[in-house]
């Protein structure tokens, strides 16, 4: 193999240092640089579609020989079982198959695109899980937190996310789009993910309370001696002062806490707007 010029060529074209491996033979003919840059370029890797006579697959790895195929569509029919085939039969699908062969994963319930590049059971996350997910159709990828998918319309409604170079989205009814376009992985609050995700809620002012599942403004409560404002029983706008007591902790959690009079006052109307809505429905 020749090592130094695959490696130089990793390093120059896409800033990649190779490791060199405990043993390999250093015969150029078994694998020169010319062969592994026109592979690198052109061939078959994990996750491809590709067209093998009248049969569409997937690739789940691939040499400069043979590519192993972990579904292919025999007419309608999806076969999971693995083959080996010689990249000389096969050739690029375009990525209408492959939006094709990811619904066919879905709608058996698999997905693919784990670490490993296996077919395995597509995991579907939980209402208010912190999850990543990769868009297949549209290679978007992010993090946020799952509120909802819809079964009947395959809809994914997140509470907030944050993908790289975009705005974050935290009105706590995101649509994302469609459950079958998308692989899901969960992660935890201590994980880089989570801090991302804090980062870009920051930046607007806001952060994701995981105990209380709920967006929030940074610093919602008050500091000790500073005023705040909430609703009382007999629906009107009180005040106090911010003394640490169990009492004004609870009115935090409850979310009757607010930093400027105008809020409570807005929330109070639209509270009685509520009320006055849900009294006028028939059979009340």
């Amino acid at each position: 193999m020749d090592f130094k010029g695959i490696s130089s060529y990793c390093r120059g074209e896409f800033n990649i240092k190779l490791h060199v491996p405990s043993s390999y033979s250093d015969d150029p003919e078994s694998l020169d640089y010319a062969t592994f840059a026109d592979w690198f370029d052109n061939g078959f890797g994990a996750g491809d579609a590709v067209k093998w006579g009248d049969t569409v697959g997937l690739i789940q790895e691939g040499n400069v020989h043979t590519a192993i195929m972990c579904l292919r569509m025999d007419g309608n029919t999806p076969i999971f079982n693995q083959i080996s085939v010689s990249v000389q039969d096969i050739t690029h699908a375009d990525e209408s198959v492959l939006n094709r062969l990811y619904s066919i994963l879905s709608e058996n319930g698999k997905e693919f695109g784990n670490p490993f590049f296996l077919i395995s059971d597509k995991y579907i996350p939980k209402s208010c899980e912190l999850i990543t997910f990769h868009n297949h159709s549209t290679g978007q990828e992010g993090c946020g937190v799952l509120r909802l998918i819809d079964k009947s319309t395959g809809d994914v409604v997140m509470y907030c996310y944050a993908v790289k170079g975009e705005p974050v989205r935290y009105s706590m009814n995101e649509y994302l789009g469609k459950v079958d376009d998308f692989s899901f992985s969960a992660f935890k609050p201590a994980d880089y993910q989570r801090k991302f995700l804090e980062v870009e809620l920051a930046k607007v002012g806001k952060t994701w309370n995981h105990f209380l599942k709920r967006i929030e403004p940074l610093n919602m409560k008050a500091e000790k001696g500073e005023r705040y404002w909430y609703i009382t029983d007999k629906m009107s706008v009180a005040s106090d002062t911010e003394k640490g007591t169990a009492t004004s902790h609870k009115r935090y959690l409850a979310g009757n806490y607010f930093r400027k009079e105008e809020d409570a006052v807005r929330i109070l109307s639209e509270e009685m707007e509520i009320r006055r809505n849900f009294l006028a429905e028939p059979g009340r």
